[in-house]
């Protein structure tokens, strides 16, 4: 390299050196005030720690000891099993034979609700279990709940319950036999529109009697409102094509003529007498024998 180009680089650098100092003299740029918020905000705004992840708190969940005796052979389990309920729903799925909790797969068999509901007996019940108790009835099928609450709690919790259709039967009643304003034909036809309905999808009936003895057999049509229908909590009127084809009409059928019950069909009854009351109104009004009764306590 020659001294002249040496010289030339050294005039450059020295030409240069006054715009860099200029530069760096120059005055702030003014912030809005909305920036200021932001750059304050941004400082209290800690950094997310990148590849750490801090561990969940363990909840402590104590033996159980608490036991709610609802009737002979009938057990609950409280909220404090649910974990370990759960750990031991996931190993009966995996199908685990040698399973590392074993202890927690015998008491999630234990701690199982059961009710024995192989004989018809009254059940005395707090509301808050009456789901558990009914579900129990329906999955034995061969007898239909009848709920007892004077205090008309049951006849609510239907109708508000997403999956319930209510069959005002008082109503039915006040109307035909009372009032005379509709005839017998016509509330047949409103039942048998109310069961196809419940029928097609999968709705639990309720039939509410409240504090009347509401005469089923009236009523009972094979091409209306089969007497089945409330016997074995519906499971022999939704097994039967025989019983429940008669009651279909063509708009209740498919675009290919066909119609598909759906499974989860049920039936139930519930009134409103006193317990001691009941039998004596409606033994003429339903077949008692084929009824499981349950009284709901006041809490």
């Amino acid at each position: 390299m020659t001294a002249g180009t040496l010289a030339k680089r050294k005039e450059k650098q020295i030409a240069l050196k006054p715009q860099v100092t200029a530069l760096a003299k120059l005055p702030p740029i003014p912030t809005s005030e909305g920036s200021q918020k932001v750059q304050k905000i941004s400082k209290l705004i800690k950094p997310k720690t990148i590849g750490r992840l801090e561990p969940l708190p363990k909840k402590s969940f104590e033996k159980n000891e608490e036991i709610i005796e609802l009737g002979p052979n009938s057990v609950i389990n409280t909220v404090d099993d649910k974990n370990e309920m759960n750990q031991a729903i996931f190993l009966t799925i995996l199908d685990l034979k040698d399973s590392p909790l074993p202890q927690i797969n015998e008491k999630f068999k234990k701690s199982t609700i059961t009710f024995d509901v192989s004989e018809r007996k009254l059940f005395k019940i707090p509301l808050k279990y009456l789901q558990v108790l009914i579900d129990t009835i329906f999955q034995a099928s061969h007898l239909t709940p009848l709920l007892i609450d004077p205090s008309g709690r049951v006849d609510t919790y239907f109708t508000y319950a997403g999956n319930g259709l209510v069959v005002d039967c008082k109503k039915i009643l006040i109307q035909c036999d009372i009032q005379k304003a509709v005839s017998k034909e016509d509330a047949k036809e409103e039942l048998r529109k109310v069961i196809v309905a419940g029928l097609k999808h999968g709705k639990t009936m309720v039939f509410t009697m409240m504090n009347s003895a509401f005469a089923f057999q009236k009523y009972f049509d094979d091409k209306f409102f089969p007497e089945c229908i409330l016997q074995q909590a519906g499971a022999e009127f939704l097994k039967d094509k025989n019983a429940y084809n008669p009651c279909l009409r063509k708009e209740d059928l498919d675009e290919f003529g066909g119609f598909y019950p759906n499974n989860d069909f049920k039936v139930l009854l519930t009134t409103q007498f006193e317990l001691e009351d009941y039998e004596q109104f409606l033994e003429k009004s339903l077949d008692l024998m084929n009824v499981v009764p349950v009284f709901i306590e006041n809490e």
